[in-house]
Order: structure tokens, then sequence, then C-alpha cells
């Protein structure tokens, strides 16, 4: 189990072009003596950036990370959250605030200046399909599947969610995925469950080509749920206890989003208000 994961823990630019990247760092224009450094994902996967803010910051410079997803402040256990606190001088956050000194309320900056504006023959669902590491130990935060028994759970949510819509709903809804992973196990289960359905493949977040489609659907707690919400764009989460825990704080705002059907803790219950709904949305 441990060899298997070793190759994904080691950070190999500690091992390969170490000191060529140290010097293409210093004939860089970047800033020689930054005061604040703002980061909000390079932090996570650009090396390079990794080794000019580490140097920088010991040499009296301040970090501030922005939050980049959609579990931070929500999962019941994040470890990229509670790190990120740790080595920042400020976190800035979607809006929430924990008992850290460090977190700062800011806004969901990914959606500033954005309106999405539905199509008048706007028809259909569109379901981002997501995937996951099928090996414990590469997914830290608890808002998603870690394992691959949560990952066949989530998937098991989907069929059972589609399954349960009406046909002349499911006749303009389609999948969309992206094509970011060598193993696509998720969406290889789906299109063998449904290979008559229709998928779509995009690099661009579901929001921004929701205009054609009457409802988002959501299967997994993550920023595609949260920046719907804060665009106002109709969009459902199905909410799986069982791979996407909450914490204290965020227990109270997932329970007013029951109530008003936006939040919905099994796919039969969710299919069942689509159904029902899927003429009225807007109401």
């Amino acid at each position: 189990f441990v060899n298997s994961l070793i190759k994904y823990q080691l950070p190999k630019i500690y091992f390969e072009y170490y000191k060529q990247t140290k010097e293409s760092i210093e004939k860089s224009k970047v800033p020689k003596n930054p005061k604040i450094i703002i980061t909000s994902l390079d932090h996570v996967y650009n090396d390079v950036f990794k080794l000019y803010s580490a140097q920088k910051v010991l040499n009296g410079s301040k970090l501030f990370i922005i939050q980049h997803g959609g579990c931070y402040g929500i999962s019941d256990f994040n470890l990229d959250e509670k790190n990120e606190i740790k080595i920042s001088d400020k976190f800035l956050t979607w809006g929430w605030k924990q008992d850290y000194k460090k977190t700062l309320p800011f806004f969901l900056q990914k959606t500033v200046y954005k309106k999405i504006n539905k199509k008048r023959n706007a028809s259909g669902l569109i379901i981002p399909v997501m995937e996951f590491n099928l090996s414990p130990g590469l997914e830290f935060a608890r808002g998603s599947p870690r394992n691959k028994m949560e990952v066949d759970k989530s998937i098991d949510n989907i069929v059972s969610f589609v399954s349960q819509v009406n046909q002349s709903i499911l006749n303009s809804s389609t999948f969309k995925y992206m094509r970011s992973y060598k193993w696509n196990y998720t969406l290889k289960s789906l299109k063998s469950k449904f290979p008559n359905f229709k998928f779509i493949s995009s690099k661009k977040n579901t929001h921004t080509i929701s205009n054609s489609f009457k409802l988002i659907v959501e299967t997994v707690n993550s920023s595609g749920f949260l920046e719907s919400l804060n665009l106002n764009i109709p969009v459902i989460l199905i909410y799986d206890k069982k791979y996407c825990s909450l914490r204290k704080s965020s227990i109270k705002d997932f329970e007013m989003l029951k109530k008003v059907k936006i939040v919905h803790n099994s796919p039969k219950e969710a299919a069942k208000f689509v159904n029902e709904n899927y003429n009225y949305l807007e109401k």
C-alpha cells in the first residue's frame, strides 16, 4: 500500500532539475523583494512558484492564500485547508470565518462580473461528472469520495437519480465531463449504464455552459454547486453523508437549503422533485 503511494507523495522537483529551477527563478522577471505574495492555486500545483515563494517568505515576504475550492469551510475535515491556513499569513475565504486569527472573509472571486442569461428555449439537465482517485490517501477533503468504495457509491447515486427522471426530460439532458484523467473510471461506468445518453467534454466550468439547460444537477458538494448558487442559477445538490460530511458550522445552512429543495439527501427524492417541478424551476 505504501509503495503504491510513494510516487504520488514525493515532490519530483527535489530529485530532478532542482538547481536549474532555482537558476531560472533568479534570471526571471519576478519581483526580487515582494511585500506580499498572493496565490489561489499555484502553491498547490506550481513547483517553481513554491520554491520562489518559500524563499521570499523566509526573507520576510507575506503569503496570502485565496480559497480555491468549495469544500473549504464546509467539510468537517480538510487537510489542504488546515495546511494553507497554517502556512499563510492571511487566508482569504469565500465569506466564512473560523476561530482562526488568519481567516479573512472575502468573496467568491471566480464569479466576479459574471452573469449567466438563460436561453428562452433552455431544456433538460446538465449533470457534471467528476473523477476521483480510487486509492486512499490522495484525496484529503471529506467533501468528496476518497476511495473506490465511495466512488462506487457516488456512481450508484447518479445512476439511481437518472433512472428515475422522466424520459421526456432526459431526452434533452447531458453529462458533462473533463478529459483530464487517465482512468475516467466514473465516466466509463456511466457510459456503460447509459449508452444512449448524451455526453459532452468541456474544460469550462459548468455554469458557463448552463444557459442551454433548465437545471444543473450536482452530485458532489464542491465548487460548482457554490458557484451556481452565487450566480443565482437553478441548481440542486444530491448530498450523501457517507462521503460528504459537514462541519457543525455548515449544518444550519444545509438544513435551510433542504427546506427549499435545493439540497436532497437521496437520488430518489431529487428525481421526484425534478419530475414534479421541471416546468416551474424559476418559481
